[in-house]
C-alpha cells in the first residue's frame, strides 16, 4: 500500500494538443489558399477553363454523333430488309398525341 502522494505516470497533453492544432491550422490555411488563389491552375491535371470548354463541345459533339449513327443504322437495317423482301417497320417519331386530333 503506497503512502506518498506520487504521481506514477504523467502524460503532457498541451504540448500534444498545440500540435495538432498546429496542423489542422495548416492545412485549412494551405486548403483555402489552394482553393481561392489561381494557385491551383499550377496543379498537374488541373484543366483549365479553355479546357472545360473544350470538354463541354466534345461531349455535345460526341452526342450528336451517337445520335448520327443511330439513324445510320436504322437506315441500313431497313436497306436490308428491303432487299431480302421484307417490308421496314415504321417505328413513331415522337408524336404529341394532343398534335394528331
Amino acid at each position: 500500500m503506497l503512502k506518498t502522494l506520487s504521481e506514477k505516470y504523467h502524460l503532457n497533453l498541451g504540448k500534444l494538443l498545440y500540435l495538432v492544432i498546429g496542423f489542422v491550422a495548416a492545412f485549412i490555411i494551405s486548403f483555402l489558399i489552394i482553393c481561392i488563389t489561381p494557385i491551383k491552375k499550377l496543379i498537374p491535371g488541373y484543366p483549365t477553363e479553355q479546357a472545360r470548354r473544350e470538354m463541354v463541345q466534345n461531349r455535345i459533339m460526341l452526342d450528336s454523333l451517337k445520335q448520327e449513327i443511330l439513324e445510320w443504322q436504322k437506315q441500313m437495317q431497313d436497306i436490308q430488309m428491303i432487299t431480302s423482301g421484307r417490308i421496314p417497320q415504321q417505328e413513331k417519331q415522337n408524336e404529341n398525341p394532343q398534335d394528331g386530333k
